[in-house]
């Protein structure tokens, strides 16, 4: 141990610096290994899409079960979903099984929940005995890395911060363009719990109700690691009666990819039962792709209702029970990047028919600009909330400051005045992807 007197600067400033460069044997273990991670990850990937790829060849099995899942991903997340993306989620699926159950110590999470037990028969009629530890060998030092960083965290909030880190350097080592594509970017606790405190003021201002009400229905449709929801419950801890029934019935959330739906089912989950005590599933997180998710945008979009009708698994029912609710409160941080920067970025954002066509005869309809490019992902986000309102809700987004001036989005300003009778923005003045607006109604 060492001791310096206080004023003595001179030897007392090494020592602070001693002090707040120590890192646990654990976490400096834990940091070696993600960088050790991005070096081997490459050869691991190749290996497992080597063989997928014979075994689609040879195994009429493994091709029977990865066409069902397929079809089924097309009817659930979007149209657009290919043989090639199917092949990414399980491969994502069998890299990160040990992270989670090691996290959260839930080794039973990928054979219960719905999704993940799909992907698992998958994974079975793909691996051989020893096939799985044989490929992800190289691997382990990862593995071992995060068990004994996992180890030491004491705290349900300390998890969820160490899993969504986790997420995130994972996705962008896994994926880059996929990474920006999807917006796959950390909220900060800080933003998200100012964001449902506004949001539960607005709501009392306008509507004479607070969020924990019953009749205020919730949803995050861009949920990512469910960080949103999560610090829903953890504001609503004071009453656990009305807590209880908010998580059964009126929280909502979407999320498109798998390693974030992974995440977000086991972090409001473990939230919840850290709050009550008892552990309950959380049955309205949907794996779904929002935008192509038309069907209750009864105001405008001249659908049936039912549109998603023949379907008869849980995570289609989950949908299809989602739809039928009356939403007061959409709330997030959905992604806000227009797509690449050039063509040789190979990185476009899909199209969305329907949802494109809404902007087209609003937004566009309204603008003045010669050029008007009004696509960006959370542009769409904005016209496809808007839509799926009841009269009386509000939309509460993170986004791109672009809408507040850029010439081309002047018909975006017109068209939120004329719907909202409200809109509140906090302008932090940065570039895009380095600020925080709010708007609401």
């Amino acid at each position: 141990m060492l001791r310096v007197a206080m004023d003595d600067t001179d030897a007392l400033y090494p020592l602070l610096i001693r002090f707040f460069a120590h890192e646990r044997q654990e976490i400096a273990d834990f940091n070696k290994a993600v960088k050790q991670f991005g070096q081997d990850l490459p050869q691991v990937l190749t290996a497992l899409r080597d063989l997928i790829a014979e075994k689609r060849a040879a195994s009429r099995d493994f091709g029977a079960a990865e066409a069902a899942f397929l079809k089924h991903a097309q009817d659930a997340i979007n149209p657009a979903v290919s043989e090639e993306d199917v092949q990414e989620m399980l491969i994502q699926h069998i890299l990160t099984e040990d992270i989670f159950a090691k996290v959260f110590d839930n080794p039973d999470f990928h054979r219960q929940n719905n999704v993940a037990s799909e992907l698992y028969k998958l994974e079975e009629k793909l691996l051989g005995y020893g096939e799985k530890q044989k490929l992800l060998r190289a691997l382990q030092p990862y593995y071992a890395g995060i068990s004994q960083a996992a180890a030491v965290i004491q705290s349900h909030s300390e998890k969820q911060g160490f899993l969504k880190g986790l997420y995130e350097n994972f996705y962008k080592v896994y994926n880059a363009k996929a990474a920006d594509r999807l917006g796959v970017v950390y909220t900060p606790g800080e933003i998200v719990r100012f964001m449902i405190r506004s949001a539960d003021w607005l709501c009392e201002k306008h509507f004479g109700k607070n969020l924990v009400d019953r009749g205020v229905e919730i949803l995050d449709p861009a949920t990512g690691t469910g960080t949103f929801i999560v610090e829903l419950l953890e504001h609503f801890r004071g009453d656990h009666a009305k807590l209880r029934h908010k998580y059964k019935e009126e929280l909502h959330a979407n999320e498109v990819a798998i390693l974030p739906y992974y995440v977000a089912n086991l972090n409001i989950e473990a939230t919840y039962q850290a709050i009550t005590g008892q552990f309950a599933e959380f049955e309205n997180l949907c794996f779904v792709d929002t935008l192509d998710n038309v069907d209750a945008l009864g105001i405008h979009s001249g659908h049936q209702f039912d549109l998603l009708g023949g379907m008869a698994d849980e995570n289609m029912e989950r949908v299809k029970r989602q739809n039928r609710r009356k939403i007061s409160v959409i709330i997030g941080n959905p992604p806000y990047n227009v797509g690449q920067k050039s063509e040789n970025d190979n990185n476009k954002n899909r199209a969305y028919s329907h949802i494109d066509s809404r902007i087209r005869h609003t937004y566009v309809s309204q603008s003045m600009a010669q050029k008007t490019a009004a696509y960006d992902m959370y542009v769409r986000f904005y016209r496809w909330a808007t839509d799926r309102l009841s009269d009386e809700g509000m939309v509460a987004f993170i986004t791109n400051r672009s809408f507040l001036d850029a010439q081309n989005l002047d018909g975006f300003r017109k068209t939120i005045a004329r719907d909202f009778s409200a809109a509140w923005v906090i302008d932090l003045g940065g570039g895009c992807k380095e600020q925080s607006d709010f708007v609401g109604d």
